[in-house]
């Protein structure tokens, strides 16, 4: 017997949440907006000074850096950004960086004209735990690990960024309000497995991914963030058929910012194994099929920054405590960018290969660990795929291969410097270097660029390939990079 379908419409019975929890999650948010987040006065300090001076006016990159660096710092940017933004640019959400790379001046000072005990009158002169700097750790290795991986990916890196520091914005202000409690939730992590979010889920009766939804959507963030926050996925269990870049169809794969950050937690975590002993094999189960995806240039240089980025993080605690100096101070980064002036009009994310280098050179009598660094990490990042110096021999008077860049045999750039066309036989006493479309060291159409070494005591020339990506970006400054390039080398030969 066929019974005919209703048509009215079937109710749903909504279950209420006990007022309790509603009362105790409000009590918590109350307690994490007064104690909030603090922020290096250091670093604070230098972003007024330098907005005083115009440094950004030059440099606009740097104060996209210096805030990228205090997470306490960039939540205070994306928790007031909202009042310098047009109605306009409300609509959808909005991303803190890329917004606050087109604030006028004179916004850039109201945001930024406030004082560290304004921002966190808890914790503005305290140093922290440490399980509170265990999760700054994971925020900023994060990030930073997503905000690379991307640019591989084709995604904004500066969303990347964004959506994953918001996804660790809950955990943060937990670590920072509730020591003890995330020190507890950290430990039965270690010793038990339990995940952090589901003890303080229990213990304050909202979860950190709640924490975070709250402020993004209260501070007009955008959906990204929003969608960013709320994913979540088996990513962590070894036995997930679908585990982000182990798929087969690698042309058409396509990876989710909320993948991307989650990717880009359990590399941080792998850095901590005293807090995350599983994360070192997970870590290196993935790391297989990133480096068949995206190759391994995109795993070194995330280890290059973990590196600079831990040796800042790890410093002796009286060096931490002293006043960061503001660009006019004089440091030992000035003094060697007052050596090779061509440094200053690079971006800083590229100085500090070149800053590395030098003092490599300094630390040690042949500059064999600088030429690499130079070689290895400042000229890729530079743009440039490859190339060779080429020495002049005393006897001979002749240009000679003597370093190459890149993977090209040694012997390859003999036969490229005869062809007239390449002008690198021409420029041995020009003051300024030729760039130019031409054929390259593997008979293929490029970008070239050469110069002479400038270098009376060891005479020569250094020939460079500019990659197409580099080439097709309107930001990238062939000439500025191959000069500081050109006088680094210079002097490590000198040396």
């Amino acid at each position: 017997m066929l019974v005919k379908p209703s048509n009215k419409r079937v109710r749903k019975i909504v279950l209420k949440a006990d007022p309790r929890d509603i009362r105790q999650a409000r009590e918590v948010l109350k307690h994490l907006e007064d104690g909030w987040l603090p922020v290096n006065p250091q670093i604070l300090t230098a972003v007024q000074k330098n907005l005083e001076l115009g440094t950004y006016d030059k440099d606009p990159l740097l104060l996209i850096e210096e805030v990228k660096s205090d997470p306490g710092l960039f939540f205070h940017v994306a928790k007031n950004l909202k009042a310098h933004v047009s109605q306009s640019k409300r609509i959808g959400g909005f991303d803190p960086i890329s917004q606050l790379k087109t604030l006028e001046a004179e916004k850039l000072g109201a945001l930024f004209e406030v004082h560290p005990e304004s921002i966190s009158p808890l914790h503005a002169r305290e140093s922290p735990s440490v399980s509170q700097a265990a999760q700054t750790k994971q925020l900023r290795l994060s990030a930073m690990t997503a905000e690379t991986i991307a640019k591989k990916l084709l995604i904004q890196p500066d969303h990347a960024f964004s959506n994953a520091a918001f996804r660790q914005l809950g955990l943060e202000l937990v670590a920072w309000n509730y020591p003890h409690i995330f020190a507890r939730a950290l430990s039965l992590h270690k010793t038990k497995g339990e995940p952090i979010e589901h003890y303080l889920r229990k213990t304050l009766g909202i979860s950190p991914q709640k924490i975070a939804l709250q402020y993004a959507r209260k501070w007009g963030m955008s959906n990204d963030i929003e969608k960013s926050i709320n994913y979540t996925s088996s990513l962590h269990h070894r036995d997930h058929h679908e585990e982000t870049f182990d798929r087969n169809d690698h042309e058409n794969l396509k990876v989710s910012l909320g993948e991307l950050c989650q990717l880009s937690e359990l590399y941080a975590k792998a850095q901590d194994p005293q807090h995350y002993p599983t994360a070192p094999d997970l870590w290196a189960a993935k790391e297989i099929g990133i480096k068949e995806y995206l190759g391994k240039e995109v795993l070194e240089e995330i280890e290059e920054k973990t590196h600079v980025m831990l040796e800042e993080m790890e410093q002796p605690e009286e060096q931490a405590a002293a006043p960061k100096p503001v660009h006019k101070v004089p440091t030992k980064k000035d003094a060697i960018l007052d050596k090779n002036h061509y440094l200053k009009r690079i971006p800083t994310w590229l100085q500090k290969y070149f800053v590395r280098a030098y003092k490599e050179m300094n630390e040690s009598e042949v500059p064999l660990d600088a030429i690499r660094i130079l070689a290895n990490k400042a000229v890729p990042q530079a743009g440039f795929i490859r190339g060779c110096l080429y020495l002049q021999d005393k006897e001979k008077l002749e240009l000679e291969p003597a370093l190459r860049f890149g993977d090209t045999p040694l012997e390859n750039y003999k036969e490229l410097m005869y062809n007239s066309k390449n002008g690198i036989t021409t420029v041995m006493y020009s003051q300024a270097p030729l760039k130019q479309a031409g054929r390259g060291v593997l008979g293929d159409h490029v970008t070239q660029i050469c110069g002479s070494l400038r270098n009376s005591d060891f005479p020569g020339v250094l020939y460079l390939e500019i990659a197409d990506e580099a080439e097709d970006n309107p930001e990238h400054d062939a000439v500025s990079f191959f000069h500081a390039i050109r006088q680094t080398l210079s002097d490590c030969l000198s040396k």
